[in-house]
């Protein structure tokens, strides 16, 4: 019966998710939970073969073992220096349509050291308030701003949307002391992920300052940009979702 809950928990996520990849785009981590289900089930497997005295063929282990590197070091070769030229679309103003699924984890930390310099520069011009938010319309990239370009700096990010779009901000915005009147904001959006930001769901500010452009390099070349805009004075602010 413990067997059978496991697969019976594990194979219909792996299953559905798998026919799902066939109509349209998916994410790795969408079926995690169906194959980390049936981890348990390979150590059973492996806790039999020892009590039955046998033993997993050394050639068995030595493919596997390879294998398992061969994709892990592959990964951050193309992460870190994107080895392979995976196929891209012109660009179109300031997006472009990069197909390389490796950028969308590469860059985040030469962004957070990039603007860590120029919010300092333009506050001590005066042209945007001091502890100013990082504010941003969906909860992915707002979690990457949170942990590598907000925290750095000494700030915070506040996310405007649906709740459907800005998942658990709607409480972490409570936190961070929501959207205030009168107050400025940062706003960073990258060239394979553009978004204007006149299109802000739910928020408007009196002016929207010309972007500055972080450019991204990865093996000497300009793999893409973010382009860090500054919002002048909030005079609509969203919403709550939800009460502490």
């Amino acid at each position: 019966p413990r067997v059978r809950i496991l697969l019976l928990t594990g194979l219909p996520l792996v299953a559905v998710f798998l026919v799902l990849s066939l109509l349209r785009s998916t994410l790795p981590h969408w079926s995690g939970p169906g194959y980390t289900t049936l981890i348990p089930l390979a150590a059973l497997w492996l806790r039999q073969l020892k009590s039955d005295r046998e033993r997993i063929s050394r050639p068995v282990l030595v493919v596997s073992l390879t294998l398992m590197l061969m994709i892990v070091g592959g990964a951050i070769a193309q992460t870190v220096t994107g080895f392979i030229q995976l196929p891209s679309v012109e660009k179109s103003g300031r997006k472009s349509r990069i197909e390389d699924f490796s950028l969308q984890v590469y860059g985040w930390k030469q962004l957070g050291s990039k603007f860590g310099e120029l919010s300092r520069k333009y506050e001590q011009e005066g042209s945007i308030r001091e502890n100013s938010p990082l504010v941003t319309y969906r909860w992915f990239p707002a979690a990457n701003l949170e942990y590598y370009v907000a925290r750095p700096a000494g700030k915070v990010v506040l996310a405007a949307g649906e709740l459907d779009a800005i998942h658990h901000y709607a409480w972490i915005n409570n936190r961070h002391g929501g959207f205030r009147l009168n107050t400025d904001a940062w706003y960073i959006t990258s060239s394979i992920d553009f978004r204007d930001p006149v299109t802000l769901p739910f928020v408007y500010y009196r002016e929207i300052l010309p972007p500055d452009t972080v450019q991204v390099i990865r093996s000497g070349r300009t793999a893409y940009s973010f382009y860090v805009y500054r919002l002048i004075n909030l005079q609509a602010r969203p919403r709550e979702l939800v009460k502490e």
